[in-house]
């Protein structure tokens, strides 16, 4: 229903959301979360929203690596700042890679049954042939000892080809499990 002013209320139909669900991939204990199917120049940024993220091994990192020109790319190729700090702390400490394989998200998340993170991580212009590119991204995950932490951070690929997909993965060769949902954010 909406307003004529001094006369009567009209229906109308309501404007669009500016997020558009795209897809959602659920993992349990597995090596690598892959996100794939819907990497196109329909949106200009993508937003991909992780809950209940877990490592089956205690304190480990939560990466992602970018799928570009058809593979995902393990050179060191990657360019990342992360900022975190703890509620055991007042402090910030940060992680850095200007030569990394992949782009540091989270810094540890414990595998205790009550420790688990999430994160919130954007992509810019995907299908760009001429940028670089850039994800910036902000998280929470509960560590080993039970400290919660705060990460912040941005990072990306130096490679120019279009970005079709990306791998989600605890370092090391520890499992990964959560739920990670894809939306487009539509052009404005």
């Amino acid at each position: 229903l909406t307003s004529a002013g001094a006369g009567a209320p009209a229906w109308a139909t309501p404007a669009g959301s500016a997020l558009v669900f795209l897809s959602t991939v659920t993992a349990s204990a597995v090596a690598s979360v892959d996100m794939e199917t819907t990497f196109n120049s329909t949106y200009e940024t993508y937003l991909i929203v992780a809950n209940d993220v877990r490592s089956s091994l205690d304190a480990y990192s939560v990466d992602v690596r970018m799928k570009i020109n058809g593979s995902y790319d393990t050179g060191a190729n990657y360019k990342w700042h992360l900022s975190y700090s703890g509620s055991n702390s007042t402090a910030y400490a940060g992680s850095n890679d200007n030569a990394g394989t992949s782009i540091r998200l989270l810094q540890q998340v414990g595998n205790a049954a009550s420790e688990c993170g999430a994160f919130s991580l954007f992509v810019n212009n995907p299908s760009s042939t001429t940028l670089q590119k850039i994800v910036y991204y902000t998280g929470v995950s509960i560590n080993d000892t039970g400290i919660v932490q705060t990460c912040t951070g941005a990072g990306l690929n130096t490679g120019t080809q279009a970005l079709t997909g990306l791998r989600f993965y605890a370092a090391s060769g520890s499992n990964i499990s959560g739920t990670f949902r894809l939306y487009g954010i539509v052009k404005s």
